[in-house]
């Protein structure tokens, strides 16, 4: 609740000050096919920010999102990972790059 509010009190003077700072417009004028990928531990920019642009990109463009725990660039912890983590991850993973890959 209170970190809410504070985005609450922040978000709008950024957005007046830099429209860029709200990507949504951006994102549902896309007319490419856009593949978004994203690791479960980055520190800086939060998983869930590529789920809520994946909600603002037009479905006929969106070719899918994914969320992997197998990356970990800013010191998350995908090394607590075991075995079977890791085969499950860089299955998804491959998966991803496939994906993304048929795009071109």
């Amino acid at each position: 609740e209170v970190v809410d509010a504070c985005v609450a009190y922040i978000e709008d003077p950024a957005v007046t000050v830099d429209p860029l700072m709200d990507p949504r417009s951006a994102l549902r004028s896309l007319n490419v096919k856009t593949f978004l990928a994203h690791g479960r531990d980055d520190r800086l920019i939060p998983f869930t920010e590529s789920l809520r642009a994946s909600r603002e990109i037009p479905q006929s463009v969106l070719a899918g999102c994914a969320i992997t725990g197998l990356f970990a660039h800013s010191g998350g912890t995908s090394n607590s990972l075991n075995t079977v983590g890791k085969v499950r991850e860089g299955r998804l993973f491959l998966s991803t790059l496939d994906r993304a890959l048929n795009l071109i």
